[in-house]
């Protein structure tokens, strides 16, 4: 007995996604007629039998698959807030329905391989680093993806423009002080991932543009370093700013600086990134970059919609413009300003 045809061997013919095939048979509106008729055309010559089931709705539904990444230290949740994540995302698909599956730490291929699941149509994967094995089956299922908060070549990716941001608070921290010596105190962990490499190398490179000789930079695996002997050290080398990986981290030096007893704020700046809420909670409050995490999921839904729905065939590699939140960990008082 022959084998019987199945979406996938028809998807494979044409060059197509199964979820493009399994709407044409279907008759989804999603699908123009043309490439419908194509596919309903070429199922016929292989002999393709459709197998019949109930459907829960006639309209269609989209599967966007979403990986986030998951820590067992709880202050690694704290670097975004993922409501406003997916808040964004939806809005970037407007008035179309999606189901957002999570996946957490991307550890397996279970929810890809799940047919109770259905069709993935699009696959997001947001402050994580997309291993290969997940890669290599998006790739032959010809899923669309993108990475947010990640910037890799060979990948569609949107991500803030670390350089820029960077620039902004070396550009108002000069304002500031006649000279600079900026301690760069970064975090290297799996949950950080490579927004180190890129937050480090923009501090690097700002240091060059601004001509500052008298640097250092340091990185930490755990918040359990930042101790009051790292706060001595940083005031006994005259160091005038502290250039924080993120917003926890710059909490972390407002937290022991306070149980330390040490004042060091009136002789030390201090900056985060992210913009997270929890910069607002000491009476100090932080000088931080925007994440954007809103507009990044809207972006990433736009985008993921357009390619889906339109089948618009456009690479996407986006930085979007930083924006500054004011504090007043930089100089002194709170700056009129919210952003730049």
């Amino acid at each position: 007995m022959s084998k019987a045809i199945t979406v996938k061997d028809i998807a494979e013919r044409l060059n197509v996604s199964t979820s493009t095939v399994s709407r044409a048979l279907n008759n989804s509106s999603l699908i123009t007629n043309s490439v419908k008729q194509l596919i309903i055309q070429t199922a016929d010559e292989m002999g393709y039998v459709k197998r019949h089931k109930s459907r829960p709705g006639s309209r269609a539904i989209l599967n966007i698959l979403l990986f986030l990444p998951f820590s067992e230290e709880a202050k690694y949740h704290l670097f975004y807030d993922p409501a406003k994540l997916i808040h964004g995302i939806r809005s970037g698909f407007q008035d179309t329905r999606i189901n957002i599956i999570v996946e957490l730490n991307v550890g397996g291929s279970t929810t890809l391989n799940n047919r109770k699941i259905g069709e993935i149509d699009g696959i997001i994967f947001a402050f994580i680093d997309p291993p290969d094995d997940i890669v290599k089956i998006i790739e032959d299922r010809k899923i669309p993806m993108l990475l947010l908060n990640r910037k890799y070549e060979k990948f569609n990716y949107i991500t803030v423009d670390y350089d820029g941001s960077m620039d902004i608070l070396f550009r108002l921290v000069h304002a500031e002080k006649k000279s600079v010596k900026p301690f760069y105190l970064g975090l290297q962990t799996k949950a950080a991932g490579n927004v180190n490499v890129y937050r480090k190398s923009a501090f690097l490179k700002s240091c060059k543009e601004y001509s500052i000789t008298e640097y250092e930079v340091q990185d930490i695996t755990s918040f359990d370093e930042i101790t009051e002997d790292l706060l001595t050290y940083i005031l006994d080398n005259k160091f005038n700013w502290i250039v924080g990986f993120n917003d926890i981290v710059a909490a972390s030096i407002l937290s022991v600086s306070s149980i330390a007893k040490k004042e060091i704020f009136h002789k030390i700046s201090l900056t985060g990134f992210d913009n997270f809420p929890l910069r607002n909670v000491f009476p100090k409050i932080i000088d931080t970059i925007d994440l954007e995490v809103a507009e990044l999921g809207e972006n990433a839904g736009e985008w993921l919609y357009n390619t889906i729905i339109h089948r618009k065939e456009e690479p996407i590699q986006l930085e979007l413009e930083p924006r500054y939140i004011a504090g007043n960990t930089i100089g002194n008082g709170l700056r009129s300003e919210t952003s730049i």
